[in-house]
């Protein structure tokens, strides 16, 4: 089964911050590809987190209760920018975000998820 993927604007500020997690299509059954472009400005970084752990399968409140509830070790980071690129994220993951650290300029991730 292939999962859908949609154009999403993951983060986009200039502010140090942690993203919203964004669910994807596909559980841990089924690794897909989704590349992304990142926009980072010289000394500023941005990371690529995915939830290690499955909370797919509670809905509404409790999948968002479940969210707010990872632990740093239920937290992967796939990648760091320390300048603007792509990265494949390659895997069954159920939640992606991105966090930004330093103020110096604009982040802006985005990518078909």
């Amino acid at each position: 089964m292939a999962c859908q993927k949609r154009h999403q604007v993951l983060y986009n500020s200039a502010a140090a911050a942690t993203g919203d997690w964004n669910r994807l299509d596909n559980r841990y059954e089924f690794p897909e590809d989704r590349t992304v472009q990142a926009f980072v400005t010289a000394g500023d970084t941005v990371y690529i987190e995915v939830a290690s752990k499955d909370v797919k399968g509670q809905m509404g409140a409790a999948e968002a209760a479940m969210l707010l509830a990872l632990l740093p070790e239920d937290i992967t980071v796939l990648t760091s920018f320390t300048a603007s690129g792509t990265y494949v994220i390659d895997g069954p993951w159920s939640y992606v975000r991105v966090r930004k650290t330093g103020t110096a300029g604009l982040g802006k991730v985005q990518g078909f998820i």
